[in-house]
């Protein structure tokens, strides 16, 4: 299993098996790329890896798939920047020149051989200095290169990233429409109930109780019952009316034993 870390660009190689939980894929990352097992979020084919589940659930390892690591510490508002990368090696000490061979010269020898020992001391500084550069170089060059992988590694990761997101964004845009289109469902059935809401207290008022039930009543209301239908949820208004003039009325209709004071508060 292939870990790229997006912060770094570092690639970590894993050998978990399918029933390897992803927790214990965090635990083993830990101490590796320093990012404790809490703080790592695991994203692979554009989804995020439920610690609880394993990795055969997201059809991993499959040799092919890498899993991108981020850090939740540095993606905080206020976490500080990443340093920058300093590229070894920052420079290069030439070596000093191993002591050449000494050349006796003899007396009376042509000058040219004295300037020709001196150009063999400077031919052998130079190679040494160049010899120096081209290591310092070709390290560099090697640098470089892996800055570029990292870097690449960076950028699938942000590719990764975004397409998470994008799914994500996807997943809330649906939910919303469902919000949406179930808000509308339900304010079109209460206004119906606001629009006939005059109509149906009408007819309440038009249906008159029976008799008996009237006679009923009567009989409660003298018995005393009549503060218990009132507490019950019974007749409230004509029971409040009653209340104040002493002697509760018995109801005539439906709309007196609902309370239209009582419909229109649950109205408003």
């Amino acid at each position: 299993l292939v870990v790229h870390q997006a912060e770094t660009g570092l690639t970590y190689v894993l050998t978990p098996e399918h029933d390897t939980t992803v927790e214990a894929v965090k635990l083993g990352l830990a101490p590796a790329a320093g990012v404790a097992a809490e703080h790592q979020i695991l994203i692979a084919k554009g989804d995020k890896l439920d610690e609880t589940r394993l990795l055969a659930d997201y059809g991993l390892p499959d040799g092919v798939s890498p899993v991108f690591m981020y850090n939740r510490a540095l993606l905080a508002r206020d976490a500080p920047a990443p340093p920058p990368l300093a590229l070894e090696p920052r420079d290069w000490p030439v070596p000093p020149i191993p002591e050449l061979p000494h050349v006796q010269v003899q007396r009376g020898a042509s000058p040219l051989v004295s300037a020709l020992l001196d150009y063999r001391t400077h031919f052998f500084a130079h190679l040494w200095e160049v010899r120096a550069r081209y290591e310092g170089c070709a390290a560099r060059l090697e640098s470089c290169a892996q800055a570029v992988l990292q870097q690449r590694v960076q950028s699938r990761a942000l590719a990764a990233a975004l397409e998470n997101l994008g799914a994500f964004a996807a997943q809330l845009s649906e939910r919303y429409g469902r919000f949406q289109s179930r808000l509308r469902e339900q304010l079109e059935v209460k206004q119906r109930l606001v629009d006939g809401f005059d109509a149906d207290v009408a007819r309440l008022r038009a249906i008159r109780l029976h008799p008996l039930i009237v006679s009923l009543e009567e009989l409660g209301g003298a018995g005393g019952a009549g503060d218990d239908a009132s507490a019950a949820g019974g007749c409230s208004d004509v029971g409040a009316a009653g209340t104040a003039s002493g002697a509760a009325p018995p109801p005539q209709t439906l709309l007196d034993c609902c309370g239209e004071v009582r419909l229109r508060t649950w109205l408003a």
